[in-house]
Order: structure tokens, then C-alpha cells, then sequence
């Protein structure tokens, strides 16, 4: 139910983002273990939520014929995503 959904959603959401950061630490410090920074977990978090909203982007283009949401996605909605 959507009062679940509003409890569950800022929890799994920090999870995502300390574990995304562990993971960019532990990547990149597999690398260089001589250098560290304390920004690169927010870096590597930022960079993989703009990857994720360009996929997006990219599949809202591709796939809005074969899905039929051409009624939905409009000229103004690609011109909203192309602002971000």
C-alpha cells in the first residue's frame, strides 16, 4: 500500500546510497590505495544517478512507440527531460 511505500522509501533510499558509496570507494581504492577523499562516495553517488536518469531518457525515446505512450510523452516532456 502506498503508507508501506512512504515508510519503506527513504530507508531503502539511504541504504542505495551508503552501499553505492561503499562500492566507489572500495572500486577506486582497489586502485590507488594510497589516495583517498572523503567526497568520492557523493561523486561516484551523483554520477550514477545521472547515468541512471540519462538510461531513462534514452529509453523513454526508444521505446515510447512500441510501448503506445506517445499520448503521454509529449514535446513538452522531452523538452522538461532535455533541462535536466
Amino acid at each position: 500500500s502506498r503508507r508501506i511505500m512512504m515508510r519503506v522509501a527513504p530507508v531503502l533510499g539511504l541504504a542505495y546510497a551508503i552501499i553505492w558509496g561503499m562500492l566507489g570507494i572500495d572500486l577506486v581504492m582497489s586502485m590507488l590505495p594510497h589516495w583517498f577523499s572523503t567526497m568520492l562516495p557523493v561523486i561516484f553517488f551523483i554520477d550514477a544517478f545521472h547515468a541512471g536518469i540519462a538510461m531513462t531518457v534514452l529509453m523513454i525515446v526508444l521505446l515510447r512507440k512500441p510501448l503506445g505512450i506517445e499520448s503521454f510523452v509529449s514535446r513538452s516532456q522531452f523538452h522538461d527531460l532535455g533541462k535536466m
